[in-house]
């Protein structure tokens, strides 16, 4: 079972980067982005879609980063507390 798992998500990762490469040639004019008086260079819409992408990752992992620190604190007092066989 681990290796048909292995399988798909190493086909998921190909479809992935299949559709990244086809984004990149899609979208390969430079856009200016502007933000009330800042104005950002020149980039093709790819790396802008590709930045947002990554911020997205970002804020993600650091509203999940509190209950991923809070979590060993728990399994910490359920094992002092002897409820764990």
């Amino acid at each position: 079972m681990s290796r048909l798992r292995r399988y798909l998500l190493a086909l998921l990762g190909l479809v992935t980067l299949l559709l990244a490469v086809l984004l990149h040639i899609d979208n390969a004019d430079p856009v200016r982005v502007r933000f009330l008086t800042l104005a950002s260079p020149a980039l093709p819409v790819f790396w802008w879609l590709l930045a947002s992408f990554a911020a997205g990752v970002g804020v993600g992992f650091l509203c999940a980063l509190p209950r991923r620190l809070r979590k060993p604190r728990n399994l910490r007092r359920t094992d002092s507390a002897g409820t764990r066989p």
